[in-house]
């Protein structure tokens, strides 16, 4: 049996380019650059799961949020009345946050759970009469 032995040039040899069967050399692949990720009011009603509230409401609520559990403020602060507005106050209806910021804000222990706002601390007269039935049941133990 014979075989004949066809030899398959790859673009990089030099007697390949040398026979102008190859186009050009591409040029080099730039990085891939994609543009910031931002949530606007109706994302972060979404995942914070207020979508069933007035926009008002959530951005009262967002407002809170930014203010006692230090969500990020949005990228674009909000003008009023001529001023830019500082702190909680710039979260507006055209907010809009930078994703990383917010899902990295999200992560956190201290984030509300699942949207919530944390539950207040139970009344002192509750927590002893709570600590007495631990006490009684660690003694059993």
């Amino acid at each position: 049996m014979s075989a004949d032995i066809v030899p398959f040039h790859s673009s990089n040899t030099a007697q390949y380019r040398a026979t102008g069967d190859d186009p050009a050399p591409a040029e080099p692949a730039r990085a891939f650059r994609s543009r910031p990720r931002n949530y606007r009011l109706s994302d972060m009603a979404r995942l914070l799961g207020m979508e069933d509230n007035h926009p008002r409401t959530i951005i009262e609520r967002l407002r809170l949020l930014a203010e006692q559990m230090g969500l990020p403020l949005p990228r674009n602060p909000r003008i009023y009345r001529g001023k830019i507005q500082r702190g909680a106050m710039a979260i507006g209806a055209k907010s809009q946050w930078d994703a990383a910021a917010v899902e990295h804000w999200l992560d956190r222990p201290t984030c509300p759970p699942g949207g919530a706002a944390k539950a207040p601390p139970a009344p002192s007269n509750l927590r002893a009469v709570m600590a007495d039935r631990a006490q009684k049941l660690a003694a059993r133990a």
